[in-house]
């Protein structure tokens, strides 16, 4: 497995990404289809951005004040996983967008859950990629984990 970080360039923010642990994985994985295939660019985006959001809070050295929130302030990790989210959204520029797509196939590469980088359609663990027809969910993808959960027969 390679092992690296990853950079980005969110509004005027460098963000060096660390190798997603596991939370993050688990965090990011209801995104990692979207954000990897669908070509809708405002979907893949936002998704990818979500998947960055979790690798953000996940790791180690994740300071909420960076991204708007007290030192005190009690939140869920939920919220605290939407607020990244909403600061990275705000922060992004028009001109900026292509390199998420780039920055999150580099680690989900790093993270073995993909298989080629340069077309980050394979998916690791094969259930998103394996799902039958039969069933596939019938509309467009949920950002719901217990939706994503059911999709692939977990729940």
């Amino acid at each position: 497995m390679a092992s690296g970080t990853t950079s980005i360039q969110i509004g005027k923010i460098k963000h060096d990404l660390p190798e997603m642990n596991f939370a993050a994985i688990e965090r990011a994985w209801p995104y990692v289809e979207i954000a990897t295939t669908i070509l809708d660019p405002i979907q893949g985006v936002a998704a990818g951005l979500r998947i960055i959001a979790a690798t953000i809070m996940e790791s180690e050295d994740f300071d909420p004040t960076k991204y708007g929130m007290s030192a005190d302030e009690s939140l869920t990790q939920d919220e605290i996983f939407e607020a990244v989210t909403y600061r990275l959204k705000k922060d992004l520029k028009g001109n900026q967008v292509d390199q998420v797509r780039q920055a999150i196939l580099a680690m989900l590469k790093d993270a073995d859950l993909i298989q080629d980088a340069d077309s980050g359609e394979e998916l690791a663990g094969q259930e998103a990629a394996n799902l039958s027809q039969e069933t596939a969910p019938a509309t467009s993808p949920s950002s719901s984990q217990l939706d994503a959960r059911e999709a692939v027969g977990t729940v």
